[in-house]
């Protein structure tokens, strides 16, 4: 239950990120045997007010929570469910023999029969039902494979003959805006109920019709082809027909924004905007570099969810490989880069993002997606970085340890730094327009730090001011204070001093015993002035002299490699071990894998956030 709390404070953050972000690749789990799930096959779902999600399958009902099944068929004499219904508060299912409901779903469900019926043949009651659908009147009209349509009201149970078909068929029935009652028989073609002569009329002769769905002011029939119509009344008018390649319509949903999903006989999953939109084929994909065609095999149902908070869906497919639970992830990969490990990001003043991995990458949108460009490429960059005037600037390592100042793709300045040092592995432009550097050391450590100014000069910040230790990483403030964190249980946090042009050195006593050797990887600073540190010893929070270990269910003494920070003071939180964390308010929520992470290892350093609120990690 936390964990849910905890992803809803997330979702609420993340909502105006997703809006404009629907073209995510869908990570996906496979309910079936295989995975302890009690079922192979199943045929219907649908999700109570609750949030939980009820399954019919071939060896029973379930009700699921995200972790456990629970048996709701029981007692009933069939286990093979049909089919599952919405009724107010409550559900209804049907199995091969009858129709039962299901109450109090927010407490402890109970299951009573509606109607039964018999295994021999008989017109009063109902004989191997396959489908049914709520009429006007609080009526129940079910399909049976005896080609009737049965109707059970407050009278009782009435059967209609249907067609004159003797083959055993799935008959699949929808109700329209009107209350009207259309039934789909695949060797007889399409019926509509006429109340005035209390009979099913024959509609349209339509082959091999597998599927149907209405939806406002259109019926939607799956065969070999898609057919679309517009109903007026009990008329129909042929607005669209779409092929459906070597393949049948044995699914079609329309999901809370009016998009239609249909699924195929051999398994495939298709997504149409509109009618007038070229279908799109749904993918897997739970690692960040494979995409897959899923084995749903013959998909029997189809319901899209919503995540209240955050409008993400989510898709289950019932088929004959069992339920598959399809989501939209956190995280996607940005195309065009290569497999290496990143080692800085940098994010530019009108959007871009910088990252070096061997060559200097450039990430721009492009639609829904982002991609990647190498500029700069006759060099080996390590770090990256944009000042207030708009110059870019890129540490080097090849030919030698350099600072390149570029004006857009002109380069109009270096420094040399090879003789102080090895590679400059960190960038930070402070808002007067100075660029402050660490440099990695040869032999001997470097103590402090160095900055070339506004106007190019070149200046050392060490033990001669303030420092006694190595930096690692600089940040500043919303009101302009610069903040430096480095290596040492008495030396990892210091603050510039611009009266002084010196640095403090801040660093109160650990509230803790140091595992290893303490040091300070990352830090960022929010809008209140809080200051994050991201250690070898977990999570730490400065404020006003008081040093503070975060400690929650998912924080501990543990090393964190990275931390940024976003509006309204949501931190990012990039972990050694355990992915990234969403921290708010004293919570913590874990991204990992499942949420389509490669991995849940980070790199020091790499984690950003940019202007509309993106994590770049």
């Amino acid at each position: 239950m936390l964990r849910k709390y905890n992803f809803l404070l997330l979702f609420a953050f993340l909502l105006g990120i997703w809006q404009n972000n629907s073209a995510q690749q869908y990570g996906y789990t496979q309910y079936h045997t295989s995975s302890g799930a009690p079922f192979s096959q199943v045929s219907t779902v649908i999700q109570d007010g609750a949030g939980y999600i009820w399954i019919g399958s071939e060896n029973g009902l379930y009700r699921f929570d995200g972790i456990h099944f629970d048996n709701y068929s029981l007692h009933t004499e069939s286990q093979f469910i049909n089919q599952l219904q919405a009724e107010g508060d409550s559900l209804l299912f049907l199995n091969e023999l009858g129709i039962y409901q299901i109450k109090n779903l927010n407490t402890i469900p109970h299951v009573s029969p509606v109607i039964e019926g018999s295994i021999d043949e008989n017109a009063a009651l109902p004989f191997y039902p396959n489908d049914f659908i709520l009429g006007p009147n609080n009526e129940i009209w079910m399909s049976q494979s005896n080609h009737r349509i049965g109707r059970f009201n407050q009278t009782g149970f009435k059967s209609y003959p249907f067609s004159k078909s003797e083959t055993a068929e799935k008959i699949t029935i929808q109700k329209d805006s009107n209350g009207g009652i259309w039934a789909l028989s695949a060797s007889d073609g399409l019926f509509y109920y006429n109340p005035a002569s209390d009979n099913f009329e024959k509609k349209l002769s339509v082959q091999y019709g597998q599927s149907l769905l209405i939806h406002q002011d259109h019926l939607l029939i799956g065969s070999d082809i898609l057919r679309a119509y517009t109903i007026n009344n009990d008329e129909l008018t042929l607005r669209k027909t779409i092929p459906i390649s070597d393949d049948v319509v044995t699914a079609i949903h329309v999901d809370p924004d009016g998009h239609m999903i249909i699924g195929t006989q051999k398994g495939k999953l298709l997504n149409f905007v509109s009618l007038d939109d070229t279908p799109q084929t749904i993918y897997g994909a739970n690692e960040a570099h494979r995409v897959e065609e899923l084995e749903f095999g013959q998909i029997h149902e189809i319901f899209a969810t919503k995540e209240r908070v955050s409008g993400k869906e989510k898709l289950w497919i019932a088929s004959e490989n069992g339920l598959w639970l399809l989501q939209q992830r956190f995280f996607k990969t940005v195309e065009n880069l290569p497999k290496n490990n990143p080692i800085a990001i940098s994010i530019g003043n009108e959007g871009q993002a910088w990252v070096p991995m061997n060559y200097l990458y450039e990430i721009t949108p492009e639609g829904d997606d982002f991609t990647a460009r190498v500029i700069y490429d006759n060099l080996q960059s390590n770090a990256v970085v944009q000042d207030k005037a708009g110059f870019i600037w890129v540490s080097t390592v090849t030919p030698r340890v350099e600072l390149l100042k570029y004006q857009k793709d002109q380069l109009i300045r270096r420094y040399d730094f090879h003789e102080r040092g090895e590679a400059i592995f960190n960038l930070f432009a402070d808002s007067k327009g100075n660029i402050w550097f660490c440099q990695a050391p040869v032999k001997k450590p470097i103590v402090g730090i160095a900055m070339i100014s506004a106007a190019g000069e070149v200046k050392y910040y060490d033990d001669t001011k303030g420092f006694s230790s190595r930096v690692l990483a600089i940040q500043e403030s919303s009101r302009g204070e610069i903040y430096a964190v480095g290596i040492g249980e008495e030396s990892y946090l210091y603050r510039y001093d611009p009266q002084e042009d010196r640095f403090e050195n801040l660093s109160p006593e650990l509230p803790f015993t140091a595992l290893l050797n303490f040091e300070v990887h990352d830090l960022t600073v929010d809008d209140s002035g809080v200051v994050w540190l991201a250690t070898t010893d977990g999570l730490l929070r400065y404020d006003s002299e008081k040093i503070t270990l975060i400690q929650d269910d998912v924080l501990q003494q543990e090393e964190v490699r990275g931390v940024a920070h976003y509006a309204n003071n949501n931190l990012w939180i990039a972990t050694a071990t355990k992915g990234l964390v969403f921290h708010h308010e004293n919570i913590s929520t874990v991204l990992g894998e499942q949420e389509g992470l490669p991995a849940v290892i980070s790199a020091y350093r790499c984690i950003n956030t940019d202007a509309s609120g993106r994590l770049w990690a």
